[in-house]
């Protein structure tokens, strides 16, 4: 089945105009001109843009049933404390019916492919069953080394997360690297997220140390104080090109040159940072130092919508650092890679899954793609097409 529109963006370098891409048996066989075809065996999708899904790098579909139960305004010591509280009234039911409603909201905002994060251990059931792709993450925290998930591959693949330094123990988050690593996985970690959390690091004291004695977490062999959180994991040596940290409101500059250094994927939740701490992450010091970075949401507990376009809308909005098409590219290819899947999702050059989404909007020209992508309203003008598609 071929398809048209007056746009097509292949991925951010290549943009067709009355182009088409070709989809057989859910695969992209190729693109070109709609000139050189027969138009008789093309579904013209109309005078909009096609684009790739979009990819969500940080999710915890598992906190959907919490979406409007948590305050935003009391500080993020404060709503961790409330989340833990509520999460521990849900039943199972009721976390599992958030979780197929969040899928539902991702694929119907043009979300093909997420990385989880789950400490429940719930949502790749879902996951599977709703043919949405990925990674799910299974994180840890504390002090256990007791590992016990299996790094099998399905439609999603299972890796590891450690939840954060300052929340898991050094050892432990050794181990879940070392395991993604012999496993070729990529590995995920909250970091440089909250005041708490550097003040920690740094200190070894402070709020967040009497909140772990509380919760029962032996930190007494962890080796606190340090520089920060970003030069802690790199003496853990954590830090490379298949490790994605996530947030960074509170990385330096020589925080970000440690990552750069290290090729660590960058993964960004601009609204779920503002919603908790008011604070966002140093976006000029990351285009400086021209790092690439991908976007995630977080939860429906810190964040009003999964949708990755709404998260591109704000990133413009708050920051005219970035190009339309640097955004782009962060909800699409970045983030594929940052989870190892490049070569299926983030572009519809040949070999990749054959969804995308047709976008009914109108440029003028290939400047104006990008800009009308990223910070037009979309809730009622879009298409998701998969391979499933019927037409």
């Amino acid at each position: 089945m071929r398809h048209s529109a007056k746009w097509i963006v292949i991925d951010s370098e290549t943009i067709l105009e009355n182009g088409y891409i070709t989809v057989e048996k859910g695969i992209i066989t190729d693109f070109g001109s709609v000139s050189t075809l027969n138009t008789k065996n093309i579904v013209d999708h109309g005078d909009g843009v096609i684009i790739p899904t979009l990819v969500n790098t940080h999710t915890h579909l598992e906190l959907s049933s919490l979406k409007n139960k948590i305050s935003f305004k009391s500080g993020f010591q404060h709503w961790v404390k409330e989340l833990i509280s509520e999460r521990e009234k849900l039943t199972n039911e009721c976390i599992d019916v958030g979780i197929q409603n969040a899928i539902d909201e991702l694929l119907q905002s043009g979300t093909s492919t997420i990385g989880e994060i789950s400490s429940l251990y719930r949502s790749n059931k879902y996951m599977n069953e709703r043919l949405i792709s990925g990674v799910f993450f299974k994180e840890y925290l504390g002090n256990d080394l007791n590992v016990d998930c299996k790094l099998i591959s399905s439609q999603i693949f299972n890796s590891y997360a450690g939840h954060a330094p300052h929340t898991t123990s050094p050892e432990l988050l050794k181990k879940l690297k070392f395991e993604t690593t012999r496993n070729n996985k990529p590995y995920s970690i909250h970091l440089s997220e909250s005041y708490d959390e550097t003040e920690f690091i740094k200190h070894g004291k402070g709020k967040w140390a009497d909140f772990l004695i509380e919760r029962g977490i032996d930190f007494s062999s962890w080796p606190v104080p340090s520089r920060s959180p970003v030069e802690y994991l790199s003496k853990l040596d954590i830090l490379d090109t298949k490790t994605m940290v996530v947030h960074l409101i509170n990385a330096d500059l020589k925080d970000f040159k440690i990552l750069k250094d290290n090729e660590c994927k960058i993964c960004l939740c601009p609204r779920s940072n503002h919603n908790l701490h008011r604070k966002l992450p140093e976006f000029e010091l990351i285009y400086n130092l021209d790092l690439e970075f991908c976007l995630g949401t977080d939860s429906l507990a810190s964040c009003e919508t999964l949708s990755i376009f709404d998260e591109m809308k704000y990133l413009g909005e708050v920051t005219n650092i970035f190009s339309p098409k640097t955004i782009f590219k962060s909800a699409t290819i970045n983030g594929a890679k940052a989870l190892g899947l490049e070569e299926q999702y983030g572009d519809l050059k040949p070999k990749s899954v054959g969804s995308f989404i047709y976008l009914d909007l109108e440029a003028e020209n290939v400047n104006a793609v990008f800009d009308k992508i990223v910070n037009c309203d979309f809730s009622k003008s879009f298409k998701v097409l998969s391979p499933d598609t019927t037409l």
